[in-house]
């Protein structure tokens, strides 16, 4: 769970970019990598899908090398929607 600081609606993908407590509670902000602007819009995304301070759930894969990095899977917003970020 985290903060949105950012979000990106560029080619090829776009990139959300959230503040996630790591295991001691600081702010790590974390770039959260999804699908192409074409797969994300069939799913409902728009460039004001999230905005800057929406609360957000996240779920993906975490970069193996320990970096703040995801491949997003799946985003759970403020008014209850859930995305997919990838096929």
């Amino acid at each position: 769970q985290g903060t949105i600081t950012k979000f990106e609606w560029i080619n090829p993908h776009a990139y959300v970019y959230a503040d996630i407590p790591d295991q001691h509670g600081n702010a790590v902000n974390w770039k959260l990598e999804c699908g192409s602007l074409g797969m994300l819009s069939r799913f409902g995304w728009n460039p004001d899908v999230v905005k800057h301070g929406d609360k957000v759930t996240v779920y993906g894969f975490a970069a193996k090398d320990g970096s703040p990095y995801m491949a997003l899977q799946k985003i759970d917003l403020p008014n209850g929607k859930s995305l997919p970020g990838e096929p």
